[in-house]
Protein backbone atom coordinates (compact mmCIF):
# COMPACT_ATOMS: atom_id res chain seq x y z
CA UNK A 1 0.00 0.00 0.00
CA UNK A 2 1.60 3.82 -1.33
CA UNK A 3 0.75 6.13 1.45
CA UNK A 4 1.05 9.64 -0.41
CA UNK A 5 3.07 12.23 1.00
CA UNK A 6 0.12 14.15 2.18
CA UNK A 7 -0.73 11.67 4.30
CA UNK A 8 3.13 11.82 5.65
CA UNK A 9 2.72 15.12 6.46
CA UNK A 10 -0.67 15.17 7.95
CA UNK A 11 0.17 13.02 10.53
CA UNK A 12 3.54 14.09 11.14
CA UNK A 13 1.78 18.13 11.57
CA UNK A 14 -0.67 16.15 14.39
CA UNK A 15 1.87 14.40 16.21
CA UNK A 16 3.59 18.00 16.28
CA UNK A 17 0.43 19.44 17.18
CA UNK A 18 -0.14 17.31 20.09
CA UNK A 19 3.42 18.04 21.65
CA UNK A 20 3.15 21.50 21.58
CA UNK A 21 -0.01 22.03 23.24
CA UNK A 22 0.96 19.40 25.90
CA UNK A 23 3.51 21.89 26.47
CA UNK A 24 1.02 24.99 26.77
CA UNK A 25 -0.35 25.27 30.35
CA UNK A 26 -3.37 24.51 31.17
CA UNK A 27 -5.45 27.70 31.92
CA UNK A 28 -5.78 28.94 35.62
CA UNK A 29 -9.25 28.31 37.03
CA UNK A 30 -11.87 31.47 37.10
CA UNK A 31 -12.78 32.71 40.48
CA UNK A 32 -16.71 33.62 39.61
CA UNK A 33 -17.86 35.20 43.24
CA UNK A 34 -18.67 38.63 44.26
CA UNK A 35 -15.91 40.67 46.45
CA UNK A 36 -13.52 43.41 46.22
CA UNK A 37 -9.84 42.95 46.15
CA UNK A 38 -6.92 44.90 46.30
CA UNK A 39 -3.20 44.14 45.32
CA UNK A 40 -0.58 45.40 46.37
CA UNK A 41 3.17 45.47 44.26
CA UNK A 42 6.06 46.63 46.34
CA UNK A 43 7.95 49.02 43.89
CA UNK A 44 10.97 49.77 46.63
CA UNK A 45 14.23 50.38 45.87
CA UNK A 46 15.48 46.40 45.96
CA UNK A 47 13.06 45.85 43.30
CA UNK A 48 14.45 45.69 39.91
CA UNK A 49 13.13 47.21 36.25
CA UNK A 50 12.70 43.34 35.54
CA UNK A 51 11.22 41.98 38.65
CA UNK A 52 8.61 45.27 39.09
CA UNK A 53 8.03 43.90 35.10
CA UNK A 54 7.17 40.69 36.77
CA UNK A 55 5.34 42.08 39.28
CA UNK A 56 2.89 43.79 36.67
CA UNK A 57 2.55 40.43 35.01
CA UNK A 58 1.53 38.41 37.69
CA UNK A 59 -0.90 41.04 39.07
CA UNK A 60 -2.45 40.90 35.57
CA UNK A 61 -2.59 37.34 35.73
CA UNK A 62 -4.35 36.77 38.19
CA UNK A 63 -6.95 39.39 37.96
CA UNK A 64 -7.03 37.86 34.14
CA UNK A 65 -8.80 34.73 36.03
CA UNK A 66 -11.30 36.81 38.45
CA UNK A 67 -14.89 37.32 37.09
CA UNK A 68 -14.69 40.94 36.86
CA UNK A 69 -18.02 43.04 36.28
CA UNK A 70 -20.14 44.97 38.69
CA UNK A 71 -21.93 42.06 39.82
CA UNK A 72 -18.69 39.94 40.79
CA UNK A 73 -15.15 41.26 41.58
CA UNK A 74 -13.92 44.61 41.42
CA UNK A 75 -10.16 44.70 41.65
CA UNK A 76 -8.02 47.97 42.75
CA UNK A 77 -4.18 48.15 42.38
CA UNK A 78 -1.30 50.10 43.95
CA UNK A 79 2.06 50.51 44.38
CA UNK A 80 4.64 51.08 47.69
CA UNK A 81 7.75 52.03 48.36
CA UNK A 82 8.83 55.46 50.33
CA UNK A 83 5.53 56.29 50.20
CA UNK A 84 2.18 54.67 48.41
CA UNK A 85 -0.01 55.28 45.23
CA UNK A 86 -2.88 54.06 43.56
CA UNK A 87 -2.30 52.46 40.08
CA UNK A 88 -6.37 52.24 39.57
CA UNK A 89 -8.90 52.31 42.07
CA UNK A 90 -11.57 49.88 42.85
CA UNK A 91 -13.08 48.62 39.78
CA UNK A 92 -16.06 46.61 37.99
CA UNK A 93 -14.15 47.02 34.11
CA UNK A 94 -11.46 44.27 33.81
CA UNK A 95 -9.85 45.87 30.66
CA UNK A 96 -9.34 49.19 32.86
CA UNK A 97 -7.67 47.33 35.31
CA UNK A 98 -5.51 45.83 33.04
CA UNK A 99 -4.32 48.63 30.66
CA UNK A 100 -3.54 50.33 34.22
CA UNK A 101 -1.55 47.56 35.90
CA UNK A 102 0.48 47.35 31.73
CA UNK A 103 0.79 51.29 31.47
CA UNK A 104 2.40 51.55 35.25
CA UNK A 105 5.79 52.93 35.26
CA UNK A 106 8.05 51.67 38.62
CA UNK A 107 8.44 55.13 40.94
CA UNK A 108 11.82 55.66 41.85
CA UNK A 109 11.61 54.83 45.55
CA UNK A 110 14.51 53.18 48.11
CA UNK A 111 12.55 52.84 51.49
CA UNK A 112 9.53 50.18 52.50
CA UNK A 113 6.67 51.72 54.15
CA UNK A 114 4.28 48.99 54.72
CA UNK A 115 2.09 51.27 56.64
CA UNK A 116 1.83 53.58 54.06
CA UNK A 117 0.43 50.21 51.99
CA UNK A 118 -1.93 48.89 54.90
CA UNK A 119 -3.90 52.79 54.43
CA UNK A 120 -3.51 52.99 51.01
CA UNK A 121 -6.02 50.12 51.04
CA UNK A 122 -8.00 50.55 53.80
CA UNK A 123 -8.82 54.11 51.89
CA UNK A 124 -9.94 52.34 49.41
CA UNK A 125 -11.84 49.99 51.02
CA UNK A 126 -13.89 52.58 52.81
CA UNK A 127 -14.23 54.78 49.90
CA UNK A 128 -14.87 52.21 47.18
CA UNK A 129 -15.58 48.89 48.45
CA UNK A 130 -19.23 47.97 48.39
CA UNK A 131 -19.07 47.57 52.26
CA UNK A 132 -20.79 44.83 54.41
CA UNK A 133 -21.98 41.75 52.63
CA UNK A 134 -19.18 41.96 50.35
CA UNK A 135 -15.76 39.73 51.20
CA UNK A 136 -12.73 42.23 50.87
CA UNK A 137 -9.37 41.15 50.52
CA UNK A 138 -5.79 42.48 50.15
CA UNK A 139 -3.16 41.02 48.43
CA UNK A 140 0.23 41.72 49.13
CA UNK A 141 3.31 41.40 48.02
CA UNK A 142 6.70 42.28 48.38
CA UNK A 143 10.82 41.33 49.02
CA UNK A 144 11.88 43.21 52.01
CA UNK A 145 10.87 44.45 55.31
CA UNK A 146 8.83 47.84 56.83
CA UNK A 147 11.59 50.58 57.10
CA UNK A 148 9.35 53.46 57.60
CA UNK A 149 6.78 54.38 60.14
CA UNK A 150 7.31 51.91 62.32
CA UNK A 151 5.59 52.99 65.28
CA UNK A 152 2.25 53.19 62.61
CA UNK A 153 2.95 49.49 61.32
CA UNK A 154 0.59 47.40 64.07
CA UNK A 155 -2.20 50.33 63.87
CA UNK A 156 -2.28 50.54 60.38
CA UNK A 157 -2.16 46.33 59.72
CA UNK A 158 -4.21 46.11 62.93
CA UNK A 159 -7.25 48.36 60.15
CA UNK A 160 -6.86 46.95 57.12
CA UNK A 161 -7.38 43.39 59.01
CA UNK A 162 -10.21 44.60 60.66
CA UNK A 163 -12.05 45.31 57.14
CA UNK A 164 -10.11 42.82 54.71
CA UNK A 165 -8.71 39.42 54.21
CA UNK A 166 -5.09 39.98 54.26
CA UNK A 167 -2.82 37.76 51.65
CA UNK A 168 1.08 38.31 51.98
CA UNK A 169 4.13 37.24 49.69
CA UNK A 170 6.89 37.43 50.49
CA UNK A 171 9.79 36.56 47.92
CA UNK A 172 13.70 36.25 48.08
CA UNK A 173 15.44 35.61 51.58
CA UNK A 174 15.65 38.79 52.81
CA UNK A 175 11.90 39.34 53.79
CA UNK A 176 11.05 38.88 57.64
CA UNK A 177 9.04 35.30 57.81
CA UNK A 178 7.65 36.66 61.32
CA UNK A 179 6.30 40.21 59.57
CA UNK A 180 4.67 38.24 56.25
CA UNK A 181 3.11 36.15 58.91
CA UNK A 182 1.54 39.49 60.65
CA UNK A 183 0.75 40.76 57.88
CA UNK A 184 -1.45 37.84 56.53
CA UNK A 185 -4.60 37.29 58.33
CA UNK A 186 -5.29 34.35 60.08
CA UNK A 187 -8.60 32.62 58.72
CA UNK A 188 -9.20 28.56 59.47
CA UNK A 189 -8.78 26.48 56.45
CA UNK A 190 -7.39 29.11 54.14
CA UNK A 191 -3.60 29.45 53.28
CA UNK A 192 -3.48 33.04 53.47
CA UNK A 193 0.89 33.53 53.49
CA UNK A 194 2.90 32.49 50.68
CA UNK A 195 6.64 32.29 50.21
CA UNK A 196 8.87 32.39 46.53
CA UNK A 197 12.60 32.41 46.40
CA UNK A 198 12.11 34.86 43.68
CA UNK A 199 9.82 37.22 41.38
CA UNK A 200 10.07 34.95 38.36
CA UNK A 201 8.21 32.37 40.32
CA UNK A 202 5.59 34.28 40.91
CA UNK A 203 3.11 32.84 37.98
CA UNK A 204 3.47 29.33 40.17
CA UNK A 205 1.33 31.25 42.53
CA UNK A 206 -1.86 32.20 40.54
CA UNK A 207 -3.70 28.43 40.72
CA UNK A 208 -2.95 28.36 44.48
CA UNK A 209 -3.73 31.69 45.67
CA UNK A 210 -6.93 32.02 43.35
CA UNK A 211 -8.11 28.75 45.36
CA UNK A 212 -7.40 30.32 48.54
CA UNK A 213 -8.73 33.45 47.77
CA UNK A 214 -11.85 31.22 46.65
CA UNK A 215 -11.92 29.62 50.39
CA UNK A 216 -11.85 33.60 51.81
CA UNK A 217 -14.89 34.86 49.96
CA UNK A 218 -16.81 31.65 50.06
CA UNK A 219 -15.98 31.26 54.18
CA UNK A 220 -18.25 28.68 55.96
CA UNK A 221 -19.18 29.82 59.21
CA UNK A 222 -16.82 29.44 62.21
CA UNK A 223 -17.34 26.65 64.45
CA UNK A 224 -18.63 29.29 67.25
CA UNK A 225 -21.45 30.33 65.01
CA UNK A 226 -21.92 26.32 64.47
CA UNK A 227 -22.65 25.86 68.21
CA UNK A 228 -25.05 28.87 68.51
CA UNK A 229 -26.71 27.39 65.49
CA UNK A 230 -26.90 24.49 67.18
CA UNK A 231 -28.13 25.73 70.07
CA UNK A 232 -31.26 27.57 67.98
CA UNK A 233 -32.27 24.47 66.39
CA UNK A 234 -32.13 23.08 69.48
CA UNK A 235 -34.31 25.52 71.40
CA UNK A 236 -37.14 25.55 68.24
CA UNK A 237 -37.31 21.59 68.52
CA UNK A 238 -37.89 21.96 72.59
CA UNK A 239 -40.65 24.55 71.64
CA UNK A 240 -42.33 22.51 69.33
CA UNK A 241 -42.55 19.75 71.28
CA UNK A 242 -43.84 21.31 74.12
CA UNK A 243 -46.55 22.93 72.01
CA UNK A 244 -47.48 19.41 70.61
CA UNK A 245 -47.49 18.20 74.42
CA UNK A 246 -49.92 20.65 75.01
CA UNK A 247 -52.44 20.59 72.47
Amino acid sequence: MRISTASILIVFAMILGEKAWAQVPAPAPTLAAQFDIFIILDESGSITSTDFQREKDFARSFVQGLTVNPTMAHVGVGAFGTVARTITPLSSSAPLVQISIASVIQASSGSTCMPCAFDMASSQFASSGRGEGTPQITLFITDGQNNVGASSFAASLTALQSVSTVFAIGVGNAVSTSQIDDIASDLDGVQTTFFITDFSSTLNLLTPLRENVALAVTAVPEPEIYAMMGIGLGLVGWVGRRRKLAT
